[in-house]
């Protein structure tokens, strides 16, 4: 939940946040669940490379980032700490958060636009947060 704190105010998602919780991630899971490392260091790989290619293409055909690295990094984490069957849950849950802000905001009366910027990391985070506390109380479908 820090990353979604610090991405609020600074709009940015730094390293000495998201590689050590990536790191951690990779390590409880190799010392907690050893059989499970393999799949959980896919998923942070896919998870950076999913975002990382996202944020690439919409550089490219808008003329400026839509998304961050550090969201990506954010994403590597969420795999290394829930493995692969909880990326896509995580990265739904966050956009659907980002979605009703948005409402919320238009319904305060607030001008939501194609070229408002919203931070991603707080959404993510959530998603993150949800889905890892469901895993460790037993009650994840994954």
């Amino acid at each position: 939940m820090i990353a979604g704190i610090i991405d609020i105010r600074s709009r940015r998602l730094p390293d000495y946040v998201t590689l050590p919780l990536t790191a951690l991630g990779l390590i409880l899971t190799l010392a907690l669940e050893p059989g499970a490392i393999l799949p959980h260091t896919l998923a942070a790989l896919l998870g950076f490379l999913a975002f990382y290619l996202i944020a690439t293409l919409y550089r490219r055909l808008r003329g400026h980032d839509g998304l961050g690295l550090g969201d990506a990094k954010l994403l590597a984490a969420a795999g290394a700490w829930l493995g692969p069957l909880n990326l896509a849950p995580v990265v739904f849950v966050g956009a659907v958060l980002a979605l009703v802000a948005a409402l919320i905001l238009r319904l305060l009366g607030r001008n939501v636009s194609l070229q408002m910027t919203l931070p991603f990391g707080p959404f993510l985070s959530a998603g993150f947060f949800g889905f890892w506390c469901l895993k460790i109380s037993g009650w994840s479908p994954f």
